[in-house]
């Protein structure tokens, strides 16, 4: 099992060397193949770039020839203004310029009010207009060749620009307008069937597509219907010449912008050739990646195989080691070797020895030290046993006192809470007695009161007396007045009834202060009784209180005496639990250690020597 485990170790040691290496050489092989792709894109379109900007600049040269013929026509009309001979010259003109479709020249005066149109095929119709043709109109207006924007035409089934001049003679008369018009198919059809590999298109400024191999897509789509296309838009129709290629198409395009009108020559080829050229640089590349892997494996085969094999039978070493063997023999041909693994074993070699050494000794020792320990131990083990018997007695006393501590200090407590009572009794006998007294007092003004009020009464009797007399005197006298003192008569009867109830209720009131007085006569009586009562409960309280206090005091002397030798016996309890500890933890101490000993004994014992 040892020796397959170290096989495996060996392998992986052998694996950890090839692997990273072939990683690092694919990597490398990835970064060359990133790296050279744009240059074989480059390199490609660079081939084909010069080829279009040639078929682009022959449409350029091509306009310009048409401009420069028209040039020379105008000068020849301006300088011989002659318009039979015209007709036969435009023929002539046709048969030599297969990219012209007609020429034609107009005077000012429109063909259909019997002006002049002269041109080299068929008649035109008589009531054609030219004066009213963007042609004519645009080149009246400029001093220069004009450019009309394409259009197609239905019986030619081609697409055509129209080129116009005005003629001026020497005299600066307008004379008419020379135009030709220029077929565009004509020339991208001879480009296409000389350049098969090529399809060819034409857009304006705006991306419309002026030419295309479908023709639905004239003047009617533009670049957008292309999604390769359309994701490079700005950078075509902002850039005089533009190239890029598109794997997933499999295609290259090459876009190159004309002088002379603005509008963008398309080219569309294939790139098969590109992708298999970067196919032979992925091929080449994996090609070296094997060959430096067969070198690298080579390499290990040659070098680290042997390092392995040399590590190998040095771990079974240490592993052998590990299990207690320091009686291992070594090989004598790896002790011999003189590179670093010879180094190697021989340096585990001195190791083993030394090491077993070491631990023999440490053995021997160890066991004197058990011997010494075991002494200890028991010495230990015998004052533990003697100090947790004096603790434990002198725990059981402590617990006594605190007992009779407690019961003193609940006595104490039991006393200051008796006092307490006293004292609030007395203070709220004093409270009654100063009660009872101030009730006095208000009984006593009470009474003088009631005294005032009976006075008042009789002084009301008697004004009561006096009004009714007067109300009788008065009714004698109305009788006396007959009629004329009826109504006094009347006054002094409702007088003297008044004074009659008036006289009742001052008896009433006189009857009922009487009686009142004399209630609160007794009353007065009853608290004065009562106040003696309470002052002699107030003396017996505070005779209770004095003896409390004393007694109160007699228990906190006590019980502070108590209190020293709880804390003295505590504090001996403390020292006598400590000794206890200390002696325990000697003891336990000991026996850790003489366990450790026996223990490092076994571990030595696993140890084999010679």
């Amino acid at each position: 099992m040892l020796k397959k485990n170290n096989t495996m170790k060996i392998k992986s040691l052998e694996l950890k060397f090839l692997i990273p290496y072939v990683i690092a050489v694919f990597i490398i092989c990835l970064i060359t193949f990133i790296g050279y792709v744009p240059i074989y894109i480059n390199r490609f379109l660079d081939t084909e770039n010069e080829y279009v900007k040639a078929l682009s600049q022959n449409l350029d040269n091509s306009i310009i020839n048409v401009e420069s013929r028209i040039n020379i026509f105008s000068s020849y009309i301006a300088e011989d203004y002659n318009t039979d001979s015209m007709s036969s010259v435009f023929t002539n003109v046709l048969k030599n310029n297969k990219d012209l479709t007609d020429i034609y020249f107009a005077n000012t005066v429109p063909y259909s009010k019997g002006g002049i149109f002269i041109n080299a095929l068929n008649p035109i119709d008589a009531d054609y207009d030219q004066t009213k043709r963007d042609w004519y109109i645009n080149a009246i207006n400029s001093s220069k060749i004009e450019i009309s924007d394409p259009y197609e035409d239905y019986f030619f089934d081609s697409i055509f620009i129209t080129f116009s001049k005005a003629i001026i003679d020497s005299s600066n008369k307008l004379l008419g307008v020379l135009a030709t018009d220029f077929s565009i198919n004509h020339f991208l059809d001879k480009t296409i069937k000389n350049n098969p590999k090529y399809s060819i298109s034409l857009i304006d400024e705006k991306g419309v597509y002026l030419f295309h191999s479908n023709k639905d897509y004239i003047f009617k789509s533009s670049i957008d219907v292309n999604k390769s296309i359309s994701e490079n838009k700005n950078n075509i129709l902002n850039n005089d010449f533009y190239s890029f290629v598109s794997f997933k198409d499999n295609k290259g395009y090459i876009f190159s912008r004309m002088k002379t009108t603005g509008w963008t020559f398309i080219t569309e080829f294939d790139i098969t050739s590109l992708r298999k050229s970067l196919l032979g640089l992925v091929f080449v590349l994996f090609l070296v990646l094997l060959f430096l892997s067969a070198v690298e494996l080579v390499l290990v085969i040659v070098i680290a195989k042997p390092i392995s094999n040399t590590l190998g039978k040095t771990i079974g070493i240490i592993e052998s080691m590990a299990e207690g063997n320091f009686n291992i023999t070594f090989d004598a041909k790896y002790l011999k070797q003189k590179d670093q693994t010879g180094e190697v074993m021989r340096a585990l070699d001195s190791m083993q020895k030394k090491l077993g050494d070491i631990i023999y000794n440490m053995k021997n020792n160890i066991n004197g030290i058990n011997e010494a320990v075991n002494i200890i131990t028991r010495g230990s083990n015998n004052l533990s046993d003697r100090t947790n018997y004096q603790a434990s007695a002198l725990e059981e006393l402590a617990s006594s006192v605190e007992f009779v501590f407690s019961s003193l200090k609940d006595t104490a407590s039991n006393t200051n809470n008796a006092k307490k009572m006293s004292e609030d009794v007395s203070i709220a006998t004093k409270n009654g007695v100063v009660a009872i007294e101030n009730a006095s007092e208000n009984m006593l003004k009470i009474s003088d009161a009631s005294r005032k009020i009976s006075d008042i009464t009789k002084i009301i009797e008697s004004i009561a007396l006096q009004t009714n007399i007067l109300a009788l005197n008065a009714s004698v006298e109305a009788a006396r007045a007959g009629d004329q003192g009826k109504g006094f008569a009347v006054v002094a009867s409702e007088v003297r009834t008044l004074a009659i109830n008036v006289g009742n209720a001052a008896k009433d009131i006189s009857h009922i202060a009487s009686e009142t007085i004399e209630k609160i006569e007794e009353g007065t009586a009853s608290v004065e009784e009562s106040a003696n009562i309470l002052r002699n409960i107030e003396v017996a309280a505070n005779d209770v209180a004095n003896v409390l206090i004393g007694i109160s005091n007699a228990i906190v002397e006590e019980e502070d005496s108590l209190s020293q030798i709880n804390t003295t016996v505590n504090e001996l309890n403390s020292i006598t639990q400590e000794n206890s500890k200390v002696a325990e933890d000697g003891a336990i101490a000991s026996r850790d250690v003489l366990s450790k000993s026996e223990n490092i004994v076994n571990e030595v014992s696993y140890f084999h020597f010679d």
